[in-house]
C-alpha cells in the first residue's frame, strides 16, 4: 500500500488490510473481508474482442442485456464491503457508463481507491482531463498487441483502431502530470500462444 494513501484509509480499512496480508499463505479460504473489489459497471462495450466472453458464448458469458449499473446499487455494493480499499470499475468499456463520475466520486468517498479499466478508445482529450479532474487512483488500458495486425487480431475492429488506443494512451501519460492527486497509468497485455514472444 502507498504510504500517501495510507494516510487515507478508514481504520476498517487498515485493519482489514492487514488482516489480509498476515493471513494470505495460511488459509485456501478467503475467511475476511475483501480489500479490493471489481464491479462490473456495464455490459455494454464498444469493441468485439476474439477474447472477450461478451463476444463469444462461453459458460463464463454474462447474461445479456443487462442495464448498467445504477449508481444506487453501487453504493450499496460499497457499503457492503467497506473493509475494502480498493473497487475495481470494469465492464464491458466503464467509459460508456452515463453517469461514471458518480460512480468514481462514491467510491471516493468511502476513503476506497478508484482503479478503471479502459479499453483506451474513447480517452479524448477532453475525457481525459475530466477523469484527471475525479478522485481516481489508476487508468489501466488493455491494449494486448504491440502493432495493428496483432491488435486487429485479438480485438477485431480496422487496423486504425490500434493507433488510436496508442495516442490516447500517450495522450493520458502527458496529461497525467496535471492531476490534482496522484495516478497510476497502467497498460494491460493479454497473452496467448501466438503472442506471448512479443511480451
Amino acid at each position: 500500500m502507498i504510504p500517501g494513501r495510507l494516510r487515507q484509509r478508514t481504520l476498517k480499512q487498515i485493519f482489514n488490510t492487514l488482516r489480509v496480508r498476515s493471513g494470505r499463505f495460511s488459509s485456501g479460504i478467503c475467511r475476511h473481508d475483501p480489500t479490493e473489489i471489481m464491479v462490473f459497471v456495464t455490459n455494454r462495450c464498444n469493441f468485439s474482442c476474439n477474447t472477450c466472453p461478451f463476444t463469444h458464448a462461453s459458460p463464463w458469458s454474462p447474461v445479456p442485456d443487462v442495464p448498467d449499473i445504477p449508481p444506487e446499487k453501487f453504493e450499496q455494493i460499497l457499503d457492503t464491503y467497506r473493509g475494502a480499499s480498493m473497487v475495481g470499475l470494469v465492464g464491458g468499456e466503464p467509459l460508456l457508463h452515463p453517469q461514471l463520475d458518480r460512480l468514481i466520486t462514491a467510491a471516493a468517498a468511502r476513503s476506497m481507491t478508484v482503479n478503471l479499466s479502459t479499453n483506451g478508445f474513447l480517452l479524448t482529450e477532453e475525457r481525459i482531463r475530466s477523469l484527471l479532474n475525479l478522485p481516481i487512483g489508476y487508468i489501466n488500458i488493455s491494449i494486448d498487441a504491440v502493432d495493428a495486425e496483432e491488435f486487429h487480431r485479438l480485438r477485431g475492429g480496422s487496423r486504425s483502431v490500434y493507433e488510436t488506443v496508442i495516442s490516447h494512451a500517450a495522450l493520458l501519460g502527458s496529461l497525467k502530470q496535471t492531476a490534482r492527486r496522484p495516478v497510476q497509468v497502467y497498460l494491460s497485455f493479454v497473452t496467448d500462444a501466438l503472442n506471448l514472444h512479443r511480451l
